[in-house]
């Protein structure tokens, strides 16, 4: 974690100070992001002509050697994050025949394939009823492919999408207020 707290990158050092994953994910994800851009840009330079492309090349190479690393601990990241919710879900599957799970496998009898669940908290409790439904898969399940060892559960037809900040928390639940969606309610 020294890498985090020692980061030449201010946004990365405060995020890890902060405690806060999300926010680590978040500038991780953007340097990936500016990556992948930079070869969009190298295709656009190509309709400049040759000065323009080895211009872009040369930007995208630059970018590729000090973004690597970003890339090598998002994907760290990631596997440590696989590990906790493999971890929580063995947890709660050991309490999961207890009364106190039922009203949560009765919302999981009525989400449906293609359903989002939308929630705020690190509990896998919503994720441990729809996996033993058959429903849900840590594979795919929180809104991207994550490669994880061959299990019972490859396909997910409903997801938990991993918000990244309260900017697009917000946004996502205005939209989904301004087109109408239906939102469907359980008591």
């Amino acid at each position: 974690m020294s890498w985090l707290a020692e980061s030449p990158n201010p946004l990365l050092r405060q995020a890890f100070h902060n405690r806060n994953i999300e926010q680590i994910f978040t500038v991780l994800d953007l340097a990936d992001s500016l990556h992948d851009d930079s070869l969009i840009d190298i295709l656009r330079a190509s309709k400049k002509g040759t000065d323009e492309v080895a211009a872009a090349e040369a930007s995208h190479e630059k970018l590729a050697v000090e973004t690597s690393e970003y890339q090598y601990k998002r994907r760290t990241l990631m596997w440590a994050l696989e590990g906790f919710f493999q971890f929580k879900h063995s947890r709660d599957q050991g309490e999961f025949g207890s009364k106190e799970w039922d009203t949560l496998r009765g919302f999981g009898q009525v989400l449906q394939a293609g359903d989002t669940v939308v929630t705020f908290n690190y509990d896998s409790t919503v994720e441990r009823v729809l996996l033993d439904l058959n429903k849900w898969s840590p594979a795919d399940g929180y809104g991207e492919r994550l490669v994880l060892q061959k299990g019972r559960h490859d396909e997910t037809p409903i997801t938990f999408p991993i918000l990244r900040s309260k900017c697009f928390t917000c946004m996502a639940l205005w939209a989904g207020i301004e087109s109408q969606v239906p939102v469907k309610t359980f008591q």
